[in-house]
């Protein structure tokens, strides 16, 4: 097979151009010395540089200019890419600079002038471990359960409480079903080893067991029953579906806030509020672990929103630790924790480097394209800045008018 079999298309993050030329420089690091009166010199190695890779190429067709752009596109994006060499082979490279070329006298062909260099592995990287994530908020909510049934009981109280606590249960199950049904289905558990991690044709048996005798009864159970129902509605893997099932959990984590307060003047009084708070608080903290799960899976389009979802977090995390500590609960205020600290690091390491939201008054009236190009040299954005800002006309942006963009 001769060099030109081998030849192959060459692409960047898989798209793909044509190439004219291509060069690759590399070497050793070091310096060589040379030393008075001594005719020989000593040279130092200390280790292989970089590779450099400096590629012309070109893209041509009747529809070159949308191609253009999607290169253009794959050039302009965070972090390495894959490179694939016409000449054989294919690396993981950064876009150092890129230069493009047209001319009217060359219709139809634009030439790219790409510097690459070689990424290789980052020795300390951002560590984002949903795993690490969801063992936490696993270990709380095994600490909630047994909170619960530390504080949960019917058993030789006047019937009121029991029917008082099955009216909080058929709440808690009359929401959930509604987010069931609101939010998309997940048909795979979302970890494995916990014994609420089923699949999702079970979830109308798991509410039915709620209002069942045997259970209530059971403090144990009936915690169990309502983590299994609460982690049934599902965590998607999807990044976009994650932040629905988030939204969701955040609704869940202010259930009971419209329950009336109890009179704990009598005994049984006290009893009936003790039971109410501790399912009130059982549900929020389950819901706080899913929502802090979703999170871990969801895509942030800004800073801002990465840091707002983080912020939103930390204080439901911290008022359940306030609430722990109340009770010297040492055990379970240092699983809130960890669970806080995974939250933190995994949101920060994927959304600390993104564009940050800035407000800007539009000078003057002009199309959203216009606005587009002067502040990223990529008329495409704006669709970006119309979704964003709810353009009611994005063909004129009245002057004055205060707009949310990205500020790269």
């Amino acid at each position: 097979m001769s060099w030109r079999e081998r030849y192959q298309v060459a692409s960047f993050r898989g798209v793909k151009f044509y190439v004219k030329s291509r060069r690759l420089s590399g070497g050793r690091r070091g310096k060589t010395n040379e030393f008075s009166d001594r005719n020989d010199p000593f040279g130092q190695d200390l280790g292989r540089k970089f590779h450099k890779r400096g590629v012309v190429g070109y893209i041509l067709g009747e529809d070159y200019d949308r191609d253009r752009d999607v290169l253009r596109a794959a050039l302009d994006q965070d972090g390495p890419g894959e490179y694939v060499d016409c000449y054989g082979g294919n690396w993981f490279v950064i876009c150092r600079d890129w230069d493009l070329f047209e001319s009217e006298d060359e219709g139809g062909v634009a030439q790219f002038t790409i510097s690459f260099e070689e990424s290789g592995q980052d020795l300390y990287p951002n560590q984002v471990d949903g795993g690490q994530l969801d063992a936490a908020a696993a270990s709380v909510i095994n600490f909630a359960i047994e909170d619960f049934t530390s504080n949960f009981s019917v058993a030789g109280l006047p019937d009121y409480i029991e029917a008082s606590s099955v009216e909080i249960i058929d709440d808690f199950a009359d929401i959930s079903t509604g987010l069931k049904q609101m939010l998309p289905s997940v048909s795979k558990p979302v970890y494995e080893g916990l014994s609420f991690g089923s699949v999702a044709d079970q979830f109308p048996d798991l509410v039915n067991r709620l209002s069942s005798i045997g259970v209530i009864s059971s403090p144990a159970l009936l915690g169990q029953s309502i983590a299994d129902v609460v982690s049934e509605i599902g965590v998607p893997s999807d990044p976009v579906l994650a932040r629905s099932s988030y939204d969701g959990y955040l609704s869940l984590m202010d259930f009971g806030s419209d329950l009336p307060v109890v009179d704990i003047t009598a005994p049984s009084r006290r009893a009936q509020a003790s039971n109410q708070n501790a399912l009130v608080s059982l549900v929020r903290k389950v819901a706080l672990c899913s929502a802090c799960q979703s999170a871990a899976r969801m895509s942030f389009d800004s800073y801002d929103d990465a840091n707002k979802i983080r912020s939103t977090l930390s204080r439901g995390i911290k008022a359940v630790q306030f609430s722990q500590s109340e009770t010297f609960d040492d055990l379970s205020v240092r699983a809130m924790s960890v669970l806080k600290s995974a939250v933190v690091k995994n949101i920060t390491a994927r959304g600390g480097k993104l564009a940050r939201v800035a407000k800007i008054l539009v000078p003057y009236s002009k199309p959203s394209v216009a606005l587009a190009y002067e502040l990223y040299g990529d008329a495409n954005r704006s669709v970006e800045i119309d979704r964003r800002n709810n353009s009611v006309d994005p063909m004129m942006l009245l002057t004055g008018s205060s707009m949310e963009v990205f500020d790269r």
